[in-house]
């Protein structure tokens, strides 16, 4: 039986517009519109076709949901949402920024 032969050079190499594009190369400008688009409910499928022609790599609609789901948690952790609390527990915790202690009313 053959190990085979790992290292060969008989492929050519992958053109720069054929290769993945991800979160790492990406400007924060570009972070902030996929992440507009996410926020307005625009499909991540949309999404990737829309970054594919702007950036000039292959955004898969996979990509673009990893990347929501990371800034999403991102915020949460912000607002001191943990990720085990239930929807009850989260809209409280958004809303205490807003809530003013009644001892400061008096």
């Amino acid at each position: 039986m053959s190990d085979g032969n790992l290292q060969h050079n008989d492929h050519p190499p992958v053109k720069e517009e054929a290769q993945l594009g991800g979160e790492a190369k990406l400007t924060p400008a570009q972070m902030k519109f996929i992440m507009q688009m996410y926020d307005h409910s625009i499909p991540p499928s949309t999404i990737s076709d829309i970054m594919t022609k702007l950036v000039g790599k292959e955004f898969t609609a996979a990509t673009i949901v990893n990347i929501g789901k990371k800034e999403q948690q991102a915020i949460h952790i912000a607002e001191g949402i943990k990720v085990d609390m239930g929807n009850a527990q989260k809209t409280l915790e958004r809303l205490r920024k807003y809530v003013v202690p009644f001892s400061s009313l008096c």
